[in-house]
């Protein structure tokens, strides 16, 4: 360091060697010898490497884009942008220039050399021959020449009042290149000891790998001599001359030789002379988890996953996985960096200014984060949230397609509040609370000591079992006692009738939505009508006859529930021969017979077409006697058919189901 306004580069060591830069026990080059500086220089900058380089022009815009259909996501030094496809640039002669920016050194050597160098110390492209073009260069698919990444150690800056005015370049050889700042393009990281020098990842990593280093020569020195199988020599009659000691050494050593050629050699030895043979030797369980943890000291250095220096028997590269979090935490950071260069490198070569980026979706392990979204679209819809929301929420960027403003929920679940902002309870399919009607099977009164439901009984049968108790209790009394074994049966009874009773229910359910959906469309169009044409009201018409239609809901409702019936019926006719015991004798239904009881149990179904219209009447009008909005006549609709929806389609299931049983 000097004085002055002249400032020294920092010698090689400061990056690439220890403190004892003279010792032949340091390590001076850890690219070229330390297997886990190099792997987690390669595993940062490979991704970086096989990304796709994109231009486009700076926005202006003050308010970012989010990601939609059509538009890339680019990572870039001022963030993730997006870009429509015509906004992208094509820079053929950039283009061209990239595929050997460096001599000799293709892109992918070209980022991983610039990686390296930003991580070991900080990385220098200089523009040594800037001015140097070809001829008519418009008319060339390269005319930019090649740069040089130069060891930091041989750049040296000049300082004056505290700004770097010149850069020098110690080339190989001792000669010297003056540079000025607009011919060096650097990328480095934050150094808190000096404002002009980048900080690299490698300085915090020295040690580890250095220590690794020299775990590995004694290792590989332990194994040598061991190979060896020296020989110690023990004098025991007296001492050995020069002369002899010399004789005894050369023997050993043209026996050592000799035995490196795979040939056989004796040494006779005379007087009292003992041989011994050197004890092999081995490292032990210490040594290798000491080096284990070098290498997790070097990768969390460099910030790769320390679990990728380990073992693995598979790898995955999804949101949970080690490659996720290198290419979060590291890749896309370094990235942006060089992204950032290549912006300034760019203005220099073309006088251009473009943004850089760095297309991340299509690499496979964003792919595959990209899929487990895709995964997650089903739980949001089921809550209700549009897949306009779900897109924006998951930057999907997904196509817009009409109707995705709008949420859904499943036909088996209804609001908590009603229209009057009261609890609106929604029972269970099959709540045999409410009398059943003709239900044909009921086992007598109960008194066998046990009040309490079996475990196993569904909800329909533990509501149906309390209900009767409770009835049967208070009117016979608890004087008379049932027999246990029709009360078993009657459970099993009920346990089978509760899947007609659910099936019953969501079709009636089902019906009752799209009718409500197509009398709020219709009080809708109604109101645009009234608002275009003032002089026709639509108070000069029954308004509940253009929101509701009961002569086609009689016909939807029976159209609907004859499936369900012939089905029950069928069920009910299996249960009934395997009761009995002649499970080898199939049920046949009587076609005549069928059509005879659903013709007779269709009368009693449409009546609800009937029930249906009277609701909706009575709340219409008196919405309308009272002057409300049309809004507020959709909120009486709803209610109306929300109230069918919970209870006038129990109410149907449980009958059909009882009437098909019996």
């Amino acid at each position: 360091i000097g004085t002055g306004n002249f400032t020294q580069g920092v010698p090689a060591f400061w990056f690439a060697r220890g403190v004892g830069h003279g010792s032949a026990e340091n390590l001076y080059t850890p690219y070229a010898e330390s297997a886990w500086v190099r792997s987690a220089i390669q595993k940062i900058s490979g991704p970086v490497s096989s990304c796709e380089v994109l231009f486009s022009r700076p926005s202006q815009a003050k308010v970012r884009r989010r990601a939609a259909a059509g538009l890339r996501q680019l990572s870039t030094a001022r963030g993730i942008i997006y870009r429509a496809a015509d906004e992208l640039l094509d820079l053929p002669q950039i283009t061209e220039w990239l595929k050997e920016p460096v001599r000799d050194l293709d892109y992918q050597s070209f980022v991983e050399a610039s990686i390296g160098w930003l991580k070991m110390a900080e990385c220098f492209w200089v523009l040594v021959d800037a001015a140097a073009r070809v001829p008519f260069p418009e008319a060339s698919r390269n005319p930019y020449g090649q740069i040089v990444i130069p060891n930091p150690a041989r750049m040296r800056p000049t300082l004056a009042d505290g700004e770097i005015i010149q850069w020098t370049l110690t080339r190989i050889g001792g000669k010297t290149v003056n540079l000025d700042p607009s011919q060096v393009v650097r990328l480095r990281g934050w150094n808190p000891y000096d404002d002009h020098r980048g900080l690299g990842d490698y300085r915090a990593a020295h040690i580890a790998a250095e220590a690794d280093w020299l775990a590995g020569k004694f290792s590989r020195n332990l194994m040598a001599n061991n190979g060896d199988t020296s020989r110690i020599i023990s004098v025991k009659g007296g001492s050995v001359d020069d002369k002899q000691r010399a004789q005894l050494i050369a023997e050993f050593k043209a026996r050592r030789q000799a035995s490196l050629r795979g040939e056989s050699r004796d040494v006779v030895v005379g007087g009292d002379v003992e041989l011994i043979n050197a004890e092999l030797a081995s490292v032990d369980d210490g040594y290798i988890q000491q080096r284990i943890e070098n290498r997790h000291e070097i990768y969390n250095a460099f910030g790769v996953p320390m679990s990728m220096a380990d073992i693995k028997a598979s790898y995955s590269i999804g949101s949970a996985s080690d490659m996720f979090q290198l290419l979060i935490n590291t890749c896309i950071p370094s990235g942006a960096k060089f992204c950032g260069a290549l912006e300034k490198l760019i203005l220099v070569l073309t006088g251009e200014r473009v943004e850089v980026g760095l297309n991340w979706d299509e690499h496979p392990c964003m792919q595959e984060v990209r899929k487990e979204r895709l995964d997650s679209i089903a739980k949001l819809a089921a809550q209700g949230m549009p897949m306009e929301e779900i897109n924006e929420y998951l930057a999907l960027g997904l196509v817009k397609y009409p109707g995705w403003d709008i949420g859904y929920m499943p036909v088996n679940q209804s609001p908590v509040l009603n229209a009057d902002g009261e609890v609106n309870p929604a029972p269970t399919p099959g709540d045999f609370s409410e009398p059943v009607g003709d239900d044909g099977g009921q086992p007598g009164p109960l008194n066998d000591g046990s009040d309490t439901p079996a475990d196993g009984d569904a909800p329909e049968v533990k509501a149906m079992l309390a209900a009767l108790r409770a009835a049967t209790i208070q009117e016979r009394g608890s004087a008379t006692r049932s027999n246990a074994k029709n009360e078993k049966l009657w459970r099993a009874h009920m346990q089978l009738r509760s899947k007609s009773v659910k099936m019953y229910q969501s079709k009636c359910s089902k019906l009752f939505l799209q009718y409500r959906a197509t009398a709020l469309r219709h009080l809708e169009h109604a109101r645009k009508s009234a608002t275009l044409q003032p002089q026709s009201s639509i108070l000069s018409r029954s308004l509940v006859d253009v929101l509701f239609d009961p002569t086609m809901f009689k016909h939807d409702i029976a159209k609907t529930l004859d499936p369900v019936t012939q089905a029950t019926l069928q069920t009910a006719g299996e249960e009934l021969l395997a009761e009995i015991g002649r499970k080898d004798d199939p049920w046949k239904m009587a076609p005549q017979q069928v059509k005879a009881f659903i013709a007779s149990r269709e009368n009693l179904i449409k009546g609800v077409g009937d029930t249906a219209f009277n609701q909706l009447k009575t709340s219409i009008t008196a919405g309308v006697d009272a002057g409300e909005t049309t809004e507020e006549l959709a909120a009486r609709v709803r209610s109306v058919f929300n109230h069918l929806q919970n209870f006038e389609a129990r109410r149907i299931a449980m009958t059909e189901t009882s009437a098909a049983y019996g």
